[in-house]
């Protein structure tokens, strides 16, 4: 009368433990619970290694190129890889080919430990990925004992497939030309697609082009939390003070940590902190957070001498473009979400930009630009209205996707927290070769707990116990009264962010993500240009701790970057 199952996390055979289990084997198959008796079927639903195949199949099925590709490896020399692809997708193989060959930038060592295999070439020739080929036949000559690492492997298969797809193109083109036609191939896009760039748009924060001090933006988010709240004033009260003592000693002995390498260059070359806090907390007081972000200098507030007058009000004109708040919507909103946003949100944060207050806000998804400016196509443009920066719920995977997102009018765009080290690096490379500004548009996870899961309800306030639903009552929701997190079978434990004003709950990510290493490798790299923003999640940090980070950071962007 119901169905019970779970993922099988072991198998089991008289004590031993299996990888996989055969037909007529009896094996114990672990863990399903539930009111299961002896004669009752099983069925399996899903299975790894049929998958695989699936993903085989998938690749070579019609629609995609067929790219052949032979590797020669051998000791004390570079390594060779020849690529070649049809440029039709016609049957008759008539259609002309296209053929590549490049070679290593390094030569292959004597092996000490491990040597290059045939099937280690293969593995790697077969991650064609999201490209339009699929591998259709490999031919690998080794000769001595080499060692080429797998990344030295992927470099060459990336290199030599992105010129194929140029060769192909420039080919077909040329056909087209001369028989007074536009080739017509499914897979062709123009030639400006290949690696179109982003366009560079004046917005806040951005560095000017050229070797320069990295001018680094840093974003502190920090989660939906009461603490938080009270954490991040204290954050900007101490940014303050630290800013203000590291300004003094630059113009006392030239030491910084904050500041740029000249005092008079300060305001050009610092770095940005942006402090990313929940709409709602904002606007409760958001003279509050602006003054405690040095982002207003009165002359009434100096002490009645001009100069001194004049100077308070330049060092406070510097942590204004040093300081600024960004208010961020939340990530899942409906439709009468969008109503009370617009009504009791976009208005008065557009008003606090006219007046020069706020520079940006961040939203979470495409259609929370039509809060903003009565939904017209210059929203979020940047135009004299409101700067809106995409979160990470834009799920941004490649440079294209980060091209159409910054074309549309966002003014920076996080790139997803799924994504590995070696695509981050890869992505921002392109955009550094292909925009004026660099990396300065985007924006990468360094540090903190990441958002894995968001629910359309909270496990924290349903009832249970005998107790009233949340917030009846004494209007006491639970949600307020205490850390919650929720516990996986390995221990681990996810903290929870329960939104009170909708009943919603947001799951945190167990580990605590450090990247601040991939940071220093992407500003290190001197072919990069621009310095993408640094994102870093507040949850149980102490305000001292995220000034840390934040100072950490800044010794990244600021010592030895040009």
């Amino acid at each position: 009368g119901k169905h019970f199952g779970n993922v099988v996390t072991y198998l089991n055979k008289r004590g031993d433990v299996l990888r996989t289990a055969h037909a007529e084997e009896t094996v114990t198959v672990g863990d399903i619970e539930g009111n299961i008796r002896p004669g009752s079927e099983v069925f399996k639903i899903s299975d790894r290694e049929l998958k695989k195949r699936a993903v085989q199949a998938y690749q070579k099925i019609p629609g995609r190129i067929p790219a052949d590709i032979e590797v020669s490896a051998e000791e004390g020399k570079h390594v060779l890889l020849r690529a070649a692809a049809p440029l039709w997708r016609g049957k008759n193989g008539k259609s002309g080919i296209a053929v590549v060959e490049i070679k290593s930038d390094t030569e292959a060592e004597h092996a000490q430990k491990k040597v290059l295999r045939e099937t280690d070439v293969l593995r790697q020739m077969e991650k064609m990925g999201e490209t339009p080929y699929f591998l259709n036949r490999c031919d690998v000559s080794i000769e001595g004992a080499p060692m080429v690492p797998s990344s030295s492997l992927n470099a060459l298969r990336r290199r030599a497939l992105k010129m194929l797809t140029e060769l192909r193109l420039q080919k077909m083109q040329k056909i087209g030309r001369k028989d007074g036609i536009q080739p017509a191939s499914p897979e062709a896009v123009p030639a400006d697609d290949i690696r179109r760039p982003i366009r560079k748009r004046n917005i806040a924060g951005t560095e000017k082009p050229g070797k320069m001090r990295a001018a680094g933006r840093i974003s502190l988010y920090f989660f939906d939390t009461d603490e938080n709240e009270t954490k991040a004033l204290n954050v900007l009260n101490l940014l303050g003070e630290r800013m203000g003592k590291d300004e003094k000693q630059n113009k006392n002995c030239g030491e910084k940590r904050f500041g740029g390498p000249e005092r008079g260059e300060l305001e050009a070359v610092s770095t940005v902190i942006d402090i990313m806090i929940p709409w709602r907390r904002f606007l409760k007081n958001p003279e509050l957070f602006l003054k405690a972000a040095h982002s207003s200098g009165r002359p009434e507030e100096c002490d009645g001498n001009g100069l001194l007058c004049d100077e308070v009000s330049r060092e406070r004109k510097i942590r204004k473009s040093r300081v600024r708040i960004i208010p961020y919507l939340p990530a899942i909103t409906k439709g009468y979400d969008h109503a009370a946003l617009r009504r009791d949100a976009a208005a008065r944060l557009e008003e606090l930009k006219r007046a020069g207050r706020i520079d940006a806000v961040l939203i979470a998804q495409a259609g929370q630009r039509s809060l903003f400016s009565d939904g017209g196509s210059a929203s979020c443009s940047g135009d004299g209205n409101i700067v809106c920066f995409g979160d990470e719920n834009f799920n941004v995977f490649n440079m294209f996707s980060a091209a159409d997102v910054l074309d549309s009018g966002i003014g920076r765009i996080m790139l997803s927290n799924e994504l590995p080290d070696e695509d981050i690096t890869e992505i921002l490379s392109d955009c550094s070769a292909e925009n004026p500004g660099g990396m300065s548009e985007l924006e990468i996870l360094v540090y903190g707990r990441i958002p894995v899961m968001y629910t359309e309800h909270c496990t924290v306030g349903m009832p249970s116990d005998g107790r009233t639903a949340c917030g009846d009552g004494e209007k006491k929701y639970y949600c307020r009264q205490g850390d919650y997190f929720l516990r996986d079978r390995k221990g681990a434990d996810f903290p929870l962010i329960c939104d009170s004003s909708v009943c919603r709950m947001e799951v945190l990510s167990h580990r605590v993500y450090d990247k601040r290493d991939l940071l220093r490798r992407i500003l290190k790299a001197t072919n990069l240009r621009g310095m993408p923003a640094a994102r870093v999640y507040i949850y149980n940090e102490s305000a001292e701790q995220t000034v840390a980070i934040a100072e950490s950071l800044t010794r990244i962007y600021e010592n030895g970057v040009e």
